[in-house]
């Protein structure tokens, strides 16, 4: 309709010989204005939708190949239990000879398979007992300290009870626990024992109790 308004006025100016100025309608202008700039608004976010494709495509394909080169954690072995020695049984023994050293693991392994055989040997005797200090006590009234032995099985282990020796003042750990010692009424110090050192106690024997073979009266054979 505005094609053919112009035309009209276009052929109406040519008949009568004078110029003609031909205008666009008011708001043709600002229309293709804002037409143009939503479509290029739209071709706008068309790029960024394509370019965040992209990369997310990257990202799966980045992470897909980490997961292809994680290698799987190891598979941890549980430690094997070790299963205590076994001792010669008693019956197989030669007497007992006074003097004679006993290993820690073959006394209580002994009370804690053959009980009643093995009160008959080692009760009531004076014994030397070898074996590997695990940990010590020292009394907070009376005036000893204990020395426990290790028999190879958790379940069991050798008590050695000491009273103070003469010219001791006082007993006590040291070196952050792992060591005990003596101060002398002079006071100087005597190392006693250390946790994990092999020795050997003189004392007697008194019998065998939750899983614990106690010794008293004992001293540590030099």
């Amino acid at each position: 309709m505005k094609r053919c308004i112009t035309l009209c006025l276009t052929v109406a100016a040519l008949a009568l010989g004078s110029p003609l100025e031909i205008r666009a309608m008011p708001g043709d202008d600002a229309k293709d204005a804002e037409l143009k700039r939503k479509a290029d608004e739209v071709d706008r976010l068309r790029r960024e939708l394509v370019q965040q494709e992209t990369e997310l495509k990257r990202l799966r394909q980045e992470n897909e190949r980490l997961r292809r080169q994680k290698t799987p954690p190891a598979m941890v072995e549980p430690a094997a239990t070790t299963a205590p020695k076994p001792v010669t049984p008693i019956a197989a023994l030669p007497p007992l000879v006074e003097g004679s050293v006993v290993e820690a693991s073959e006394l209580a392994g002994h009370f804690a398979q053959e009980g009643p055989v093995a009160a008959q040997r080692y009760v009531g005797r004076q014994l030397k007992v070898r074996g590997e200090v695990l940990r010590f006590a020292r009394g907070m009234v009376t005036r000893d300290y204990t020395l426990i032995l290790g028999t190879g099985d958790p379940a069991n282990v050798v008590v050695c009870n000491f009273t103070y020796a003469d010219g001791y003042a006082a007993v006590y750990p040291k070196g952050h626990g792992g060591e005990l010692v003596a101060r002398t009424k002079s006071g100087s110090e005597i190392p006693l024992a250390r946790a994990g050192q092999t020795v050997t106690v003189s004392g007697k024997c008194k019998g065998f109790k939750n899983g614990e073979v106690l010794l008293t009266g004992c001293s540590l054979v030099r």
